[in-house]
């Protein structure tokens, strides 16, 4: 095989969760970018699966008495539980694809109480993923921030690459007096357009480094909120194809404008093209992009070559912002964890020799390290915010006298 070929890397699935994830893959199938790849839609309101054009569509009812399909009214444990009883489905319907790309808005019932499902089966069946997920806006409900936070929570140690979308960037590129419906249209057709660029990205072997280790790299375990861009331009179009994709990039409702790029942590930039991709085109482009990056930023470039976009080059842009270390680690476990214990009697102070330097005196920091032994590769179980995975007197930091 010659370098300028496409390898794939098999089968890849779009799988689109809850009544956001339903309408991204409608508008993949129907605007013709799912080509290549299957498709695949779980809900729990069966009139969003009615006629709907994904390859398969698993009706998951909230109810398990009435099974009425009416959706979940934004109940999380219900959408959990109606997920939940779906596994060995959803089992089914995943296994054997060596890629599985999952969208889905967080904030309701469905999506965001059913993703920690999903993730689990994928995880299970050890299958390469990424989550394309949006958060709320800021001016939605805090209970709805709130599931959102959570089950972002519930999917870093799960997903292998999360890609967190918070819907008030749309706020950035549009303008004030743009209706509703088409805002949320044209975020729709963004998050289509996304799904398709990345699971695209990653099947086909890259020529400078865009592939599944590149973005693992860069996103995984990491809590961050990420912009994305989408451009695409045609030889037809005229002579400059590639400055015409970046300038659509740039454009791009969930990118956040140029501002949001500048000022970004790190950043992944992959050109997509057809064989009729030249190499002083490449070169070009990706310095044109790389151009608009801060210095300081990790940024990881690509070139991929794809068949499906013969005579059009796309170019895809991931500018990640981590969050604060302390907010990254989140309530995640790691393998040992360290808490302060709280004073419970006064401690005296340490003698010091004569002539020490100084009337600095050294004292016990009482630290307590405690590991969820068998459970720690398993998905946490929680309530109300406690591990249940780790033994009650460590949680509760007790004192068990053992003896002498």
């Amino acid at each position: 095989m010659s370098g300028t070929e496409t390898s794939a890397r098999g089968k890849v699935l779009i799988f689109g969760a809850g009544g956001a994830g339903c309408s991204v893959i409608r508008r993949l199938k129907n605007s013709g970018l799912a080509e290549g790849f299957d498709t695949a839609v779980v809900d729990t309101d069966s009139s969003a699966l009615e006629g709907h054009p994904a390859d398969r569509c698993v009706a998951a009812s909230s109810d398990w008495i009435l099974k009425n399909g009416v959706g979940c009214g934004g109940d999380i444990i219900r959408g959990e539980r109606a997920l939940a009883r779906e596994r060995g489905t959803l089992t089914n319907l995943l296994r054997g694809y060596d890629l599985i790309v999952v969208t889905a808005g967080l904030g309701g019932g469905t999506a965001t109480g059913g993703l920690r499902t999903i993730a689990s089966v994928i995880r299970g069946l050890g299958i390469p993923s990424v989550f394309l997920v949006t958060l709320p806006f800021a001016f939605e409900s805090f209970s709805r921030r709130r599931n959102a936070e959570a089950c972002i929570d519930e999917l870093l140690p799960l997903a292998d690459i999360l890609l967190t979308l918070p819907d008030d960037l749309l706020f950035s590129r549009l303008p004030p007096d743009c209706p509703a419906a088409e805002a949320f249209d044209m975020a729709t057709a963004e998050l289509a357009g996304t799904a398709a660029g990345i699971a695209s990205v990653l099947r086909s072997r890259g020529l400078a480094g865009a592939d599944f280790a590149v973005f693992m790299s860069a996103l995984r375990g990491h809590r961050c909120a990420c912009g994305i861009g989408t451009g695409t331009a045609g030889s037809g179009e005229g002579i400059d194809r590639a400055p015409l994709a970046l300038e659509r990039m740039l454009d791009s409702p969930f990118l956040g404008g140029l501002d949001y790029l500048k000022n970004s942590d790190s950043a992944i930039i992959v050109l997509s093209g057809g064989k009729d991709l030249s190499l002083a085109e490449m070169k070009r482009t990706m310095e044109q992009a790389a151009s608009l990056l801060p210095p300081q930023a990790e940024t990881l470039l690509g070139t991929a070559i794809e068949q499906g976009i013969a005579g059009q080059v796309r170019l895809t842009a991931i500018a990640i912002h981590y969050q604060d270390p302390e907010q990254s680690t989140g309530r995640r476990r790691t393998a040992s964890h360290r808490t302060v214990r709280p004073k419970t009697e006064k401690q005296e102070p340490r003698e010091t020799t004569p002539g020490a330097a100084g009337p600095f005196v050294q004292g016990e920091l009482g630290l307590t390290s405690f590991s969820r032994g068998v459970f720690e590769r398993l998905p946490l179980v929680r309530y109300h915010e406690l591990d249940l995975d780790v033994p009650t007197f460590q949680r509760r930091d007790l004192n068990i006298d053992k003896g002498s």
